[in-house]
C-alpha cells in the first residue's frame, strides 16, 4: 500500500551480481503491505508444564545457563497471568524462576538504544517510563535504605544521556570505586537529591569529591539545601567537605556551587554521609507474586509447595565505569526451602589481602594502606606470589609505603626485599621491618643501579623477635625533586625461603567473604584457575553446603571487592 525510497537503494551489495541481487534491486527499501483478513494468533505448545518467570525477557541468558531453554515446555511470564491461572500452572507441577530482569528504566530511543539507570518503584523522570505487563509491581524496581528516591538536581536531562554508570545513587552505595558525575560542560548547579520515606534528624553531611575523567577540574564549592530551610556552602579541600546541622528534614539537596581548573565537567560525587541514615541502593526483583499470594491464600499455598528458582545478573554496562560493582539484591521467598548457590564470581583490585590468600591457599597474607593499584596483579599479594615477575606497585609515591604481611606464627630472623629500581621507579633508601608498632630491624641496599637502568636490588633486613604473626614493612624512598614516582617490590622472602609459585586450579576449600545472606556469610568453593581470579576473569563458585531460607523478604549482599557476575538459587525440587 505504500513505498519508501528509490527502488534499489541500500537493498543488496553492489559487488553482489548474482540473480537475487538483480531482483532486489528492483524493490523499494521500505514496502508496506495490508494483511487482508487476518486469523487470530495461534500458539503450538507441549502440553507439559510450562516455566513461569518473573521477570522480563532479559531473563533469557539465566534461563540458557541453566539449561531451562532445552525443555519442550513453554516458557511464560507470571505478570501475564491472573491468579488462578497461576495457582492452576503450579497445581499443574510448573516450576517457577524469579529473575531481577524487566528493571523499571526510561528508554532513550535512539541509534544506540541507551536507557537510564534502574528506577525505585514509582519514580518518574523526564521520559516516560515504559512498562512490559500491566500488572503493578511486575519490574524489579531500585530501593534505597532510609531514602524514598535518590535523584538530580538541577539536571536538564535527568536520565543523564543513558549513562546509568554515573547515576546518583553511586554517590550512595558505599563505594569509593563509583561516583555520580554531572553531565554538562557547567556543573555549577548540579548535585543529587535525596528524598526520606519519612523525616529524618541529620546532625552532619559528608561527602567525598572526585575530579572529572582527566583529573584537572575539581569541586571547590558545595551548596547544601534542605526543605526545613536550611542553607550553607561547603568548601571542599582535598576532595573533603562536611557540614554540620541540627535539623529534621523530609529531602537534602547538595549541588555544585564551584569549580576549579579547566575540565570537561564531569566533576561528581563520590560519596555522600547523611548523618548516619542507613542509605543503599538495593535493586529488588518484582513484587507482582509477593502483592499477589498476599490476596491469595490458594495461590499463596501454591507458590509455597512449588519449585523455585531465583537468578540475579549484574548490569555491568557500557561504559567507562561499571553500572553495579557492588551486589546487593532483595527477594522473597514463598515457601520454606533449601537451596543450591551457584554462580560466577571476579575479584576486583579492592579485595581484602585475606579473602585473596584464603581463596588461593597462600600462607601468607599481604596488604597495605597504600591507595589501590589498577590491576590485581600488582596489588601488595604480587609481593608474596611466588612470581618475581609480577610485584606490588604503588604509583606515584609521595611518601614512605607500608607492606602489612600475616602469617601462622613462627619466628622470622631475616626479610629479604626484593625491589626494582630507577627507570620509572624510585629508589628505596630504607627499610624498616616493625612488629606491633615497635621497630626490630633497618636494612638498605647495597649499591645503586646503573643511571637509566631498570634493576632489582635484595635489601637484606635482620629481625629480632619471637613468635610472632605479623610484620610490618616500611619502605622509605628517595624522591626525585620533579616529581613522585613509583615504589615496586617484586618479592618479600622471609628468612629466606622462597614463596611458592601459585597453583594452576583453584584449592577446593570452602571460602567467606564473597556472599552475605540477610548480613551472614555464605561459604562459597571456587572451581578454576589461579591465573583467572587474578586477571579479573570470573570463575564459576558454588555454595559449601545447602541454605536453609525461610518464607519472608531477604537480601543478599557481596563482600568486599568481590564482583558477583550472576548467581542462582536453586531450589531442592527445582529440576
Amino acid at each position: 500500500i505504500a513505498t519508501f525510497g528509490t527502488p534499489g537503494e541500500n537493498t543488496t551489495d553492489e559487488a553482489d551480481q548474482s540473480l537475487n541481487a538483480e531482483r532486489e534491486r528492483r524493490l523499494s527499501p521500505i514496502e508496506v503491505y495490508r494483511v487482508r483478513a487476518p486469523g487470530s494468533i495461534a500458539r503450538a505448545e507441549s502440553a507439559a508444564a510450562q516455566l513461569l518467570v518473573s521477570g522480563g525477557g532479559h531473563a533469557w541468558p539465566a534461563l540458557n545457563r541453566l539449561g531451562l531453554l532445552d525443555s519442550p515446555s513453554g516458557v511464560v511470564f507470571t505478570a501475564e497471568q491472573s491468579a488462578e491461572e497461576l495457582t492452576n500452572a503450579l497445581e499443574n507441577g510448573s516450576p517457577l524462576i524469579v529473575t531481577d530482569t524487566n528493571r523499571r528504566r526510561a528508554d532513550i530511543i535512539g541509534v544506540s538504544g541507551r536507557s537510564s539507570y534502574s528506577l525505585a518503584a514509582d519514580a518518574q523522570l523526564d521520559r516516560e517510563v515504559y512498562e512490559m505487563f500491566d500488572t503493578p509491581g511486575a519490574q524489579s524496581v531500585a530501593s534505597y535504605g532510609a531514602a524514598r528516591t535518590v535523584d538530580q538536581a538541577g539536571q536538564t536531562d535527568p536520565t543523564g544521556a543513558g549513562q546509568p554508570w554515573f547515576r546518583p545513587a553511586a554517590a550512595i552505595d558505599g563505594d569509593r570505586f563509583t561516583a555520580w558525575r554531572a553531565n554538562a560542560r557547567d556543573p555549577v548547579g548540579e548535585g543529587i537529591r535525596v528524598e526520606f520515606t519519612e523525616p529524618t534528624f541529620l546532625d552532619r553531611v559528608d561527602v567525598d569529591t572526585v575530579g572529572d575523567l582527566n583529573g584537572q577540574q575539581r569541586i571547590s564549592e558545595l551548596r547544601l539545601v534542605t526543605d526545613s530551610g536550611f542553607t550553607t556552602s561547603m568548601s571542599v579541600t582535598d576532595d573533603r567537605a562536611s557540614a554540620e546541622l541540627a535539623t529534621t528534614v523530609q529531602w537534602v539537596e547538595i549541588t555544585i556551587a564551584s569549580v576549579a581548573g579547566p575540565g570537561s565537567g564531569r566533576v561528581g560525587l563520590a560519596e555522600l554521609s547523611l548523618g548516619g541514615a542507613p542509605l543503599e541502593e538495593r535493586i529488588n526483583t518484582p513484587s507482582d507474586l509477593a502483592d499477589a499470594a498476599a490476596r491469595n491464600p490458594e495461590l499463596a499455598a501454591a507458590l509455597g509447595r512449588a519449585p523455585t528458582a531465583v537468578a540475579f545478573q549484574r548490569a555491568a554496562g557500557a561504559g567507562p565505569a561499571p553500572e553495579e560493582r557492588l551486589f546487593r539484591r532483595g527477594f522473597t521467598a514463598f515457601g520454606d526451602d533449601t537451596y543450591e548457590g551457584t554462580g560466577s564470581v571476579a575479584f576486583d583490585v579492592d579485595v581484602p589481602g585475606s579473602l585473596l590468600a584464603q581463596t588461593l591457599g597462600r600462607p601468607i597474607v599481604a596488604s597495605s594502606p597504600a591507595p589501590t593499584a589498577p590491576v590485581l596483579s600488582q596489588t601488595p599479594f604480587a609481593a608474596v606470589d611466588g612470581d618475581d615477575t609480577t610485584g606490588w606497585v604503588v604509583r606515584d609515591a609521595e611518601a614512605s609505603a607500608r607492606l602489612d604481611l600475616s602469617f601462622t606464627p613462627r619466628s622470622v630472623e631475616t626479610v629479604v626485599v626484593q625491589a626494582r629500581t630507577g627507570a620509572g621507579f624510585a629508589p628505596i633508601t630504607e627499610v624498616l621491618v616493625s612488629h606491633s608498632g615497635e621497630i626490630i630491624g633497618r636494612g638498605t641496599p647495597e649499591g645503586p643501579c646503573p643511571p637509566g637502568d631498570q634493576c632489582r636490588v635484595d635489601i637484606l633486613v635482620d629481625v629480632s623477635a619471637a613468635a610472632n604473626t605479623e610484620l610490618e614493612i616500611e619502605l622509605r624512598p628517595e624522591l626525585e625533586s620533579d616529581g613522585p614516582l613509583s615504589l615496586r617490590v617484586d618479592e618479600v622472602l622471609l628468612d629466606g625461603a622462597r614463596n611458592e609459585p601459585l597453583a594452576g586450579q583453584l584449592p577446593p576449600a570452602c571460602v567467606d567473604g564473597v556472599l552475605m545472606l540477610d548480613g551472614a556469610g555464605v561459604g562459597v568453593q571456587f572451581e578454576g584457575t589461579s591465573q583467572d581470579l587474578l586477571r579479573g576473569i570470573a570463575v564459576d563458585v558454588r555454595t559449601c553446603d545447602p541454605l536453609s531460607i525461610p518464607t519472608g523478604a531477604h537480601e543478599l549482599d557481596s563482600g568486599e571487592g568481590v564482583i558477583i557476575e550472576d548467581l542462582e538459587l536453586l531450589g531442592e525440587e527445582f529440576e
